[in-house]
C-alpha cells in the first residue's frame, strides 16, 4: 500500500464542509468524489478500485 501511495499521490482539488463532508480528489489523472473515510483510505494507500470508486467528470 505504501508503495502505491508514493507512486500515485492523492490531490484534493475541492472540499465541502457542513452537515456532510465531501471532497473531489485527483488520482492518476482521474477525479473522484469521496467521503472523509474514503479520503483517509486513499491517503493510507488504498486504490480507487479497492474502494469501488468510479471516476467523475473533470473540474468545472
Amino acid at each position: 500500500m505504501a508503495e502505491w501511495r508514493e507512486r500515485h499521490p492523492v490531490f484534493v482539488t475541492h472540499q465541502t464542509f457542513g452537515d456532510r463532508y465531501s471532497a473531489r480528489v485527483l488520482v492518476d489523472g482521474e477525479y473522484y468524489d469521496v467521503s472523509r473515510t474514503e479520503l483517509a483510505s486513499l491517503r493510507a494507500g488504498r486504490t480507487p478500485a479497492d474502494l469501488e470508486l468510479y471516476p467523475v467528470g473533470g473540474e468545472d
